[in-house]
């Protein structure tokens, strides 16, 4: 009756990583091969109740980085990281839906009750994102799965 709908634990979820500037460092290599969001890419910035993300189930990743034309951003160099629900709660954190205009998947990575979200567990987290290939967001669509 009242409150969102349960997410599981096996979905997906996407969040946007800027290109690098002013000498910060926004993706990694990963261990196992590929790349990672940095720590850095994954802090949730002043004024910001959570971590941004999006569902899979329900945007795509070419979808996620079109937005950012919408808002007047040009999305050269920016990347699509993914990471799961699993991951997130294992750091005691909760996936919040948020829906927006422009992302009906739209949700909010955010710590249980008046906790701050702590810069450890930022790095945690981000050790647990793969950076999607070029192929992968043109192709992957929306409700569409990634095991690794």
């Amino acid at each position: 009756m009242g409150g969102p709908p349960e997410i599981s634990d096996d979905e997906v979820l996407l969040r946007r990583v800027p290109p690098a500037r002013d000498g910060e460092v926004m993706v990694e290599p990963r261990e196992g091969g590929g790349l990672r969001a940095s720590s850095f890419a994954m802090l949730v910035r002043r004024g910001e109740r959570g971590l941004s993300c999006t569902r899979l189930a329900i945007t795509s990743p070419e979808g996620l980085l079109q937005q950012l034309s919408c808002q007047g951003m040009d999305p050269s160099g920016w990347h699509v990281c993914r990471f799961f629900v699993r991951d997130v709660q294992a750091l005691g954190l909760q996936v919040i839906p948020d829906p927006t205009d422009i992302d009906p998947g739209h949700c909010e990575i955010r710590p249980a009750g008046r906790l701050k979200f702590a810069k450890s567990k930022s790095r945690k987290l981000a050790r647990k994102t793969r950076i999607l290939t070029d192929d992968e967001v043109r192709t992957l669509q929306a409700g569409g799965t990634l095991t690794d």
